[in-house]
């Protein structure tokens, strides 16, 4: 961290926006507000203030809103000398813009820095200052080339868009959460108290013919808020500082000496980094890696910590990862109410963030001494998430094996589900032999032919509400994502070539609508297969819907996760044929059934791959692409502006 005094010109007020929700470090946000998780023992919001200081200001306001006291509190223990606090509480948030309105009282006639209180980094503060004082500029903000998601679009050193189409592609960057502003931004903020952005002002600044300079830096930098990044936060500085880089000032190397000598007396075992708080308990034969451990937090012996963070007032038991909390603290009146309608003693239950799957829903995984569930929540923008749970009860009746429903709400949008485990088809098959590769799929495909089949017949005499089935509208959804996320928004593709590529999908999309329709699962990849005690289990099929039989079947056998042995596809292929006789339709419309899903699938890539947190996405799509350009290869179909545009 830089710590010369810039030249006494600098600014000497600063913001820092301390106020939200904290959902993204849920659980641990639960109990421990995330401007106060420690980056190897120190806060991140202590660490903000005295990267200020060090820059020269001398009074910074704080707003406060979720876990305020404790915020409060932690800001006067931690600011270092010469540092005034003031600080503005929020009882209704009111976003970043509206908090400058609130605060308004506080700023001067000077530039003032703005900072995040869950981001840490290491730039050169001159660049700010020398940007700020070209001509009609109204902000200078930090982006970075090439970490994030890089959604800002910059020309001739000015910012001209922080909602680029292009997200990801060269000319775009990623705005780091520190910028210096002159307080006439204000005049671009409502000057009522309402919740508004900083982003809406500086857009509304730019029409205006103001400039918002770029400070295009990649120097590091590091946003705390998703487990992921805070975690990755200390591996970085840890290597950092045995590189002598400056990012290395962050790394307390006492503090992980001290933790390993805990773990040593107790019989631990420790790889990657361990960071833990007193007095964090870890129980003998337990094993940690790359973890971080809050103050009161437990590892139970012989369990396994990987990836995680652990908060205090918890056990962590069997294995964990990402980010573990006290349910009691997390879960919502409901749903603790229907855990307890289960026989479940919440206040000794743990509650643990699964990573995010592109669909909208959270997933979480509650455990205690001797049981467990999947809980997944999901918003009103997806109805077909609300249909899970009577989808599961359905397939479970015709013999086929999904969760069973332990509790669901319609109206407080959860459901919670008997635990299945991590073990996906995915995993499973890597590695193993072309023989056991074959037995493992060809359980899932008379499972699936059965589903076509048997399923299929009961969905009609039963009459379930299920999604709109495979039409125009839905191949025009399909087609169009596919268009915008990955030609145009990754590719770049001109408009003409893009043209003729849609006009390619539209025959694909009217052979597939003469199939025969079936009762499709919708996202049949191995992915959403589990298995327990070796047995096949599908999940996500709340997407349920009518369609062409072999979209389902081209699904799994095509799929980007997974590398198929010579011959595999074929043979899994023809079994699927003889279970269900369907070989003339098998014959004409698996392969454009697998150009329509391969489109479909990279497209959804391109576009989880644009949002925060989703860039491991984006390593699918080669593998899609090329089972694509197979696909369109034997689709038997004149597909040539798409065969034009792959590798």
């Amino acid at each position: 961290m830089p710590t010369d005094l810039p030249p006494p010109s600098a600014p000497r007020r600063a913001v820092v926006f301390a106020a939200g929700f904290g959902e993204r470090m849920l659980p641990i946000s639960a109990v421990c507000p995330k401007p106060l998780l420690p980056l190897w023992g120190r806060p991140a919001l202590t660490l903000a203030l005295e990267r200020l200081r060090a820059w020269g200001v001398e009074e910074t306001l704080i707003n406060l809103h979720y876990g305020a006291d404790a915020v409060w509190r932690a800001a006067i223990a931690g600011a270092p000398t010469g540092l005034r606090l003031c600080f503005s509480y929020e009882p209704h948030i009111l976003g970043t813009g509206g908090a400058l309105r609130r605060a308004a009282w506080f700023f001067g006639d000077e530039p003032f820095w703005i900072c995040n209180a869950d981001v840490v980094g290491a730039p050169d503060p001159r660049d700010f200052l020398h940007a700020l004082r070209r001509r009609h500029v109204l902000a200078a903000v930090w982006l970075h080339p090439t970490r994030g998601p890089r959604t800002v679009e910059v020309r001739r050193d000015r910012v001209v868009s922080f909602r680029s189409e292009r997200a990801g592609h060269p000319g775009t960057y990623t705005f780091c959460g520190l910028h210096l502003v002159s307080p006439h931004i204000l005049d671009f903020i409502s000057r009522q108290e309402q919740f508004e952005t900083i982003i809406a002002a500086y857009e509304r600044a730019i029409t205006a013919g103001a400039v918002v300079a770029a400070v295009v830096s990649d120097a590091w930098w590091a946003d705390l808020g998703v487990p992921e990044d805070y975690l990755a936060a200390h591996m970085e500085t840890r290597e950092a500082a045995h590189r002598g880089r400056v990012e290395g000032e962050f790394y307390d190397a006492r503090a992980e000496r001290r933790a390993r000598r805990w773990l040593a007396r107790a019989g631990a075992r420790a790889r990657g980094f361990v960071y833990a708080e007193e007095p964090a308990r870890i129980g003998r034969g337990a094993s940690l890696e790359n973890t971080v451990l809050l103050a009161g937090a437990a590892v139970a012996s012989g369990a396994a910590s990987r990836n995680a963070i652990v908060a205090g007032d918890v056990v962590a038991r069997g294995m964990v990862q990402r980010a573990v909390g006290p349910a009691a603290a997390a879960l919502k009146p409901a749903e603790a109410a229907a855990l307890r309608n289960l026989g479940w003693r919440v206040e000794s239950a743990s509650i643990e963030a699964l990573p995010p799957r592109g669909s909208g829903r959270t997933f979480w995984r509650l455990t205690s001494p001797r049981k467990r569930a999947i809980l997944i929540r999901y918003g009103p923008e997806r109805p077909e998430n609300a249909r899970y749970a009577t989808h599961a009860r359905f397939l479970q009746r015709q013999g086929l094996p999904v969760p069973r429903v332990l509790a669901d709400s319609p109206l407080e949008r959860f459901v919670m589900l008997e635990d299945l485990g991590d073990r996906t088809l995915t995993d499973t098959v890597r590695g193993i032999s072309p023989d056991d590769f074959l037995r493992r799929y060809e359980v899932v495909v008379d499972l699936v032919a059965d589903w076509h089949e048997y399923a299929t017949r009961a969905a009609r005499r039963n009459r379930i509400s299920l999604e709109p089935a495979f039409g125009p509208t839905l191949y025009r959804y399909e087609r169009d994502l596919f268009l915008q996320r990955y030609l145009d928004e990754r590719l770049g593709l001109p408009a003409p070539q893009r043209m003729d590529v849609e006009r390619d999908l539209r025959r694909v999309a009217r052979r597939l609508m003469a199939a025969p329709l079936v009762l499709l699962h919708r996202d049949l990849q191995s992915s959403n297969i589990l298995l327990k005690r070796e047995r096949p289990c599908f999940i996500d099929f709340q997407g349920m819907r009518y369609g062409p039989a072999m979209y389902d079947v081209a699904s799994l056998l095509c799929d980007p996760y997974v590398e198929f042995p010579a011959g595999a596809r074929e043979h899994l292929l023809t079994r699927y044929i003889q279970r269900r006789r369907c070989m003339a339709e098998a014959e004409t419309l698996f392969w454009p059934a697998a150009v329509e899903r391969l489109c479909q699938a990279i497209g959804a890539f391109a576009q989880l791959a644009a949002l925060p947190g989703g860039a491991h996405f984006a390593a699918f799509i080669p593998a899609a692409v090329e089972r694509l350009r197979e696909a369109v290869e034997r689709a038997a179909l004149p597909l040539p502006a798409l065969w034009a545009i792959l590798p």
